[in-house]
């Protein structure tokens, strides 16, 4: 099993974004205080940070608090502030005085009270990460029988396929149409190393806290008029269980994308016979002058999906990860 990934980052720079906005800091910690030892009754910036560097972080309140503080802190960037506005006016939320938040109050505020609007702000933010794409080519064109049931069936085989290489069973997969063509998210999660990076006495100390948290989506858009799938994924190793796997339960045959021809897409050669000419009636010609390529129709690439149309099909979906 590959070796999972820490994420650091610099808490005490983060919580000081909340001076002024503390109340922000006590409404999102609240949903959590009852679970939580030692938890300060008066909450500041300064106490929830000694808190924080006194605390076990054994208990499962703990652990939840931290996870969503760090969903917060991946949308506290540039383009994590432009999401969030996106998802905001895509959801019809308004928020006083939003262009006076500093980013990481916004994610915080979002993730407290309106749940609905941080998810679909961080799944575009995981989408927008995705930078690789294959297609393969099936044996045929071929549609796909008993969606629903086959969808939790898939769903199934991968959180087994999953488990070794990510330390969780944690995946969940969601389906949707677009014309005819098949679409799929699949949810997973690793188990993270979650350091916290704060001073202390003048010090650098490290709170690592072994949390599960959602790091990447994966898409599936399968053609059936083509018996074609493009995978998008980070990694050769993931698309490719991503591919057996889809071939094996909605195909009944794990190597339906798996012959030598799979990934040519576009085959010129016969263009280069000397011998080749176009069948024209008698008295007529015709020259190859320009070539135009149209994948699937009207189908829309994923490479080319903005912000806009994601949210619009978000909001179609039920994206809780369960």
């Amino acid at each position: 099993m590959p070796k999972s990934p820490r994420r650091k980052f610099n808490a005490d720079r983060f919580l000081d974004k909340f001076k002024c906005f503390e109340g922000v800091l006590r409404r999102y910690c609240d949903q959590w205080r009852e679970g939580l030892d030692g938890f300060p009754e008066m909450l500041t910036v300064e106490t929830f940070k000694e808190w924080l560097r006194s605390s076990a972080g054994n208990r499962v309140a703990y652990k939840g608090m931290l996870e969503g503080i760090y969903r917060a802190y991946d949308l506290s960037t540039k383009q994590g502030h432009e999401i969030l506005f996106d998802a905001l006016e895509q959801c019809g939320v308004q928020i006083p005085g939003v262009h006076s938040l500093h980013v990481e109050v916004l994610a915080l505020r979002v993730y407290s009270e309106h749940p609905e609007v941080f998810e679909m702000a961080y799944d575009f933010l995981t989408l927008s990460r995705v930078d690789k794409f294959t297609m393969f080519r099936g044996k045929d064109a071929r549609s796909l029988e008993d969606l629903d049931a086959n969808t939790e069936h898939f769903e199934k085989a991968l959180r087994k396929a999953f488990a070794v290489r990510k330390g969780t069973e944690k995946v969940l997969v969601k389906r949707f149409v677009d014309g005819d063509v098949q679409n799929f998210i699949v949810y997973h999660e690793e188990r993270v190393h979650a350091v916290l990076e704060m001073k202390e006495h003048g010090e650098t100390i490290d709170i690592q806290p072994l949390i599960f948290r959602p790091v990447r989506q994966d898409f599936i858009a399968y053609f059936p008029r083509f018996g074609k799938i493009e995978i998008e994924s980070s990694t050769k190793r993931d698309t490719s269980i991503l591919r057996t796997t889809f071939g094996k339960v909605f195909l009944d045959d794990p190597e339906f994308f798996d012959s030598e021809e799979s990934q040519t897409l576009i085959d010129l050669e016969r263009l280069k016979d000397p011998m080749f000419t176009f069948e024209m009636e008698s008295g007529h010609q015709a020259a190859l002058t320009d070539v135009r390529c149209q994948f699937g129709g009207k189908e829309v690439h994923r490479g080319n999906l903005t912000r806009r149309t994601y949210f619009k099909l978000w909001r179609s979906l039920s994206f809780a990860l369960r």
